[in-house]
């Protein structure tokens, strides 16, 4: 398998094999260098899902169950989305 973009609207998956992991791509979405101001990440199953206003984009890399994610990453993306929370609620 490929890379393969799929889906409409406000709805897409991002489908590939091999590096990097999902856990990467959705730090570089949210990350304050590149940041889509306001995404958030949640995890679905295997996959992940960025968030970003109405829209919505499943991570899914078939191979995450060989190569494992990256814990540190993980705690990363959730640390920056619960400051993001706290933040616009204030």
């Amino acid at each position: 398998m490929g890379k393969m973009l799929w889906g409409s609207g406000d709805y897409w998956t991002l489908r590939w094999s091999g590096f990097p992991n999902p856990e990467f791509v959705a730090s570089a979405l949210t990350d304050p260098v590149i940041e889509l101001e306001g995404a958030v990440v949640e995890s679905l199953g295997n996959d992940l899902l960025v968030l970003y206003g109405s829209a919505r984009l499943r991570l899914r890399e078939e191979n995450q169950h060989m190569l494992g994610s990256a814990e540190r990453v993980l705690e990363a993306i959730e640390y920056r989305s619960k400051t993001r929370l706290r933040r616009s609620r204030s």
